[in-house]
């Protein structure tokens, strides 16, 4: 476990299983190869997952979560978030809301990749035919190119 401290901090995980707390402060959160555990705290903090199925969660401020490869989850927790589809993730958001948090695209992605898709009470985000993110209790009407950041 690598903890920051009240101040900004830059912390980088490494190959393994990590878990990285921010705590106070705009943290930047680099989680590695592993299946990994990300928490920024209080700040407008950066969380990139990298490789692995990770977890990221934001805390309270305006926060920016990029899963990268894998099957991540995102939850960006109190604020006005920034949740980043790439082409080469399957990641959950779970706490997205709508008029409040907004969605950044990744790598070569642009909005017009993009299909929105209701299942159940979740929508899913699919581009060129795969799918990049499930968004939890989001209706897929909903969204929009003004949500996008």
């Amino acid at each position: 476990m690598i903890r920051g401290t009240r101040r900004s901090d830059d912390i980088r995980g490494g190959g393994g299983n990590d878990r990285l707390f921010g705590l106070g402060g705009d943290d930047d959160l680099f989680g590695g190869n592993g299946n990994d555990i990300l928490v920024g705290g209080a700040g407008n903090d950066d969380l990139f997952g990298n490789n692995g199925n990770d977890v990221l969660r934001g805390g309270s401020g305006n926060d920016d979560l990029r899963g990268g490869a894998g099957r991540d989850t995102l939850i960006g927790g109190l604020g006005r978030d920034t949740f980043v589809l790439e082409s080469n993730g399957n990641d959950i958001i779970r706490d997205f809301q709508d008029g409040v948090d907004e969605l950044g695209i990744g790598g070569r992605l642009e909005f017009n990749d993009l299909v929105f898709r209701q299942q159940g009470n979740n929508t899913l985000v699919l581009a060129n035919g795969s799918r990049v993110a499930t968004m939890l209790g989001v209706d897929a009407t909903s969204i929009t190119r003004a949500d996008l950041d």
